[in-house]
């Protein structure tokens, strides 16, 4: 009942082995930070940068944020790695 399968759907989730063998969903708080750092220096290509930063938001040391093809990071945000977006 407390099983990230209970809350999820993990089929087609691009980073489901964050989940693996974790019995209780919150267990994979503890695994996010180096699953995250792991995941951004594993990333191939000159930019981690693949969506559209608009004028007047700001990203805080762009080599250890990725943002995803197709996101938007809209004026006023600040994203602090490190950091996955979209």
């Amino acid at each position: 009942m407390l099983r990230p399968s209970d809350f999820f759907d993990l089929n087609g989730f691009e980073f489901r082995t964050l989940f693996d063998g974790v019995e209780y969903v919150w267990e994979v708080l503890g695994r996010v930070g180096r699953f995250t750092l792991e995941y951004i220096t594993s990333v191939d290509g000159d930019s981690t940068i693949r969506g559209i930063v608009m004028d007047g938001a700001y990203v805080d040391d762009k080599d250890a944020v990725v943002i995803g093809e197709g996101t938007v990071v809209e004026p006023g945000v600040f994203i602090q790695g490190p950091a996955i977006i979209g």
